[in-house]
């Protein structure tokens, strides 16, 4: 609870000094378009919001982790790990009215336990597209229509429909004037789950502000506070608060730009998911029997990067940090049956991101 209090403290005030500093500020030169941020997280949606839908160019992320879990831990004979994942940003049509844009992601990522008693190891692989329609009518009305498909599963689990969903949202935004934006939307989702399906309408609403090029505010639900900053000093500051898939997300960075060709960000990022379908498994312990058919987690990142930017279009990313340990909750459908800790681990690798305009 303390640290989540210390991390709300430092989101007011990184809000409170970037309204300030914009205010004082009214340069139009905006360093997110001439120096890419990788975001790495799993969707682009939030970013098209702050950026008015409108992205142009190709994108191509590639990330590769090797990850070294605490010797002090249980289940030494799983202590390295391998994580990857891939992103690609398809601008197909980029008219002056419509745009079509195809964004792809894709992980392996691995949760492994330090709970002897409770032996639970699981490579996850999540695959999520999107189609992405943007239509503008006038300067004042614009429409959005978004396609997306999420499929996650495990090894015991390739193939199968349980855990996916199919999803379908409608955007529209209506432009107050050149700083501010409001935008409502809907989105009819269809899960899988072991032996039925289940859908929902999820309504939202956004509220945008650009009072320059420097500095980009979203707020509402889901995005719940989203902001980018260029500050002085060659600072940038970026921040998502958010709730995904009724799981709530957080990505913090501070990147320092100390000439064209080198940075350095310091990163803070939690992120999970929740009840995650998979083959029904069985776990037995000197205290109990039970089975379970889904989980829930979260991992909190920290992570320092040194970036190194060749032509503005390919950037490598040399990365490094640690994997904090938290709650791993398995579910008999809505039946909590039992809670573990996740291990704690050290992890590096690297990240190639490639531009293409």
């Amino acid at each position: 609870m303390k640290h989540k209090i210390i991390l709300v403290i430092i989101v007011c005030i990184t809000v409170f000094l970037s309204v300030i500093q914009v205010t004082a500020r009214g340069s139009t030169s905006d360093p997110f378009k001439d120096h890419y941020f990788p975001t790495h997280n799993t969707d682009y949606s939030y970013f098209f919001l702050r950026h008015d839908m409108n992205i142009n160019g190709y994108l191509f992320e590639f990330h590769l982790m090797d990850k070294n879990i605490n010797p002090n831990e249980g289940n030494e004979s799983n202590n390295e790990s391998f994580e990857y994942s891939g992103k690609a940003l398809l601008p197909l049509v980029n008219a002056n009215r419509f745009n079509l844009i195809v964004p792809i992601y894709m992980f392996k990522r691995e949760i492994i336990s330090n709970d002897k008693l409770y032996d639970f190891n699981k490579v996850l692989y999540k695959y999520f597209w999107q189609t992405i329609s943007i239509y503008r009518f006038n300067p004042v009305w614009t429409a959005c229509f978004i396609t997306e498909h999420r499929i996650r599963e495990d090894d015991n689990s390739l193939g199968e429909k349980k855990g996916n969903d199919l999803a379908a949202l409608l955007f529209l935004k209506f432009n107050l004037n050149t700083k501010w934006q409001i935008m409502g939307f809907t989105r009819y989702v269809i899960r899988w789950l072991e032996d039925r399906e289940e859908s929902q309408i999820q309504p939202g609403f956004q509220l945008i502000h650009r009072p320059s090029d420097r500095f980009k505010i979203m707020t509402g639900v889901p995005a719940i506070l989203s902001l980018e900053w260029a500050a002085p000093w060659n600072l940038d500051y970026l921040l998502d608060v958010k709730i995904e898939n009724s799981n709530f997300e957080i990505s913090m960075a501070l990147r320092k730009r100390w000439n064209h060709f080198l940075n350095t960000t310091l990163r803070y990022q939690r992120e999970g998911d929740r009840h995650l379908y998979i083959n029904r498994e069985t776990i037995e312990n000197p205290h109990e029997t039970f089975s379970f058919n889904n989980f829930s987690y979260n991992q909190n990142r920290f992570e320092l990067d040194i970036a190194f930017n060749f032509a503005n279009n390919l950037i490598l990313q040399l990365r490094g940090g640690y994997l904090v340990g938290e709650n791993i909750t398995l579910y008999d459908n809505d039946d909590k049956r039992a809670t573990v800790m996740s291990s704690e681990r050290v992890f590096y690798g690297f990240s190639l991101t490639y531009k293409l305009d």
